[in-house]
Parts: C-alpha cells; structure tokens; sequence
C-alpha cells in the first residue's frame, strides 16, 4: 500500500482537508446521499441489469440533509438513515495514476456499529468523484453532512491498460456521478 499523499504515490485526490490526512490514508466525507427507489411488483424499469451489452441502474432518489443544529452534538446539517443500503458520494475527487488502483473500505468506527462502506476498485486511469455504498445495519443511524466515512486506500498495481469505463469525469454514466 502506499499513501495518495505520500512521495512515491502518482496518484492526486482533491477536496481533502489536511485534518482527513491519515497515517496511511485519507478520509473520505459523504456529502450527498442516495436511497434506491423500491420497484413495484412487476416492473421491470427499476430493476437493476447487468449484461454483456449493458448496464441498467435502479433509480435513486437524493435525500436532502435536515438543515441546522439538533443542539445536541453538531451544528450542520444530517441524514437520519433507517436500515438499508445507500449510494452516497463525496465532493473528493481522485485521478489514479497508471501503476496504481485504490479502494474505499470503512473507518474503524462504523466498522464497531454495524455500519459498512465499500466501493468497486478505482483501476488505474480513473478520474472522478469518490463514490461508496453505506449500509446500515442494527439501527438508524444520524449521519452528518462532511463527515468521514471511510477512507481511500492506494496500492500499487499491475497495469494492463488504463480505466476505460462509463463513470468518472467526462464520461456517459449517471449524472450523479460527475
């Protein structure tokens, strides 16, 4: 593993605030989440699809932060999160250099509290906005606008070609996530 804010790494991440700089890796904060729309029975427009020849993604719907303090732990606002799972997204950004990949896992808090980030690999020549699946699990949880969540891992990889997917910056995949 090497660190994305480190000498030897090639790789950039922005929107990280020094405070977020871990000994090994970077906090990532959550600041737009996601909940996915249930499909009615029988409808085949939300189910999610996966081929050879395509990708269909159920719909989401963003949940909008409650506004203000709850004057008990934080000024700012915050998601109160029934059980289930979440596509949530950062306003970090990062750009993985050739010889490089990275990964999202969570911090070691939600890991004590039945709370799971994970994401796919981000392969070598991606570029764009970090983005994670939270599940909650045993319980709602209050989840704070800018907090970090997880944390982004880099390593160096083998590479065979370069990130040539629909997601990242100037790709055709969801809006969301540009």
């Amino acid at each position: 593993m090497i660190h994305i804010k480190g000498e030897t790494s090639k790789s950039k991440v922005t929107g990280v605030e020094s405070r977020h700089i871990q000994p090994n890796a970077v906090d990532i904060t959550v600041d737009k989440i996601f909940a996915f729309s249930k499909p009615e029975l029988g409808e085949l427009s939300n189910v999610v699809v996966i081929s050879n020849n395509q990708k269909q993604h159920r719909r989401v719907e963003q949940l909008l932060p409650i506004p203000g303090s709850d004057g008990e732990w934080a000024d700012g606002e915050y998601w109160i999160l029934p059980e289930g799972v979440y596509d949530c997204l950062s306003s970090s950004e990062v750009r993985v250099a050739e010889g490089e990949a990275a990964f999202v896992i969570q911090r070691s808090t939600l890991n004590r509290n039945g709370l799971r980030c994970t994401s796919g690999l981000y392969d070598s020549g991606f570029s764009g906005k970090i983005g994670f699946s939270l599940t909650v699990q045993g319980g709602p949880a209050k989840i704070y606008r800018g907090v970090a969540l997880c944390q982004l891992l880099t390593f160096q990889a083998e590479t065979l070609g370069l990130y040539n997917g629909s997601y990242g910056t100037g790709k055709e995949g969801e809006s969301r996530y540009q």
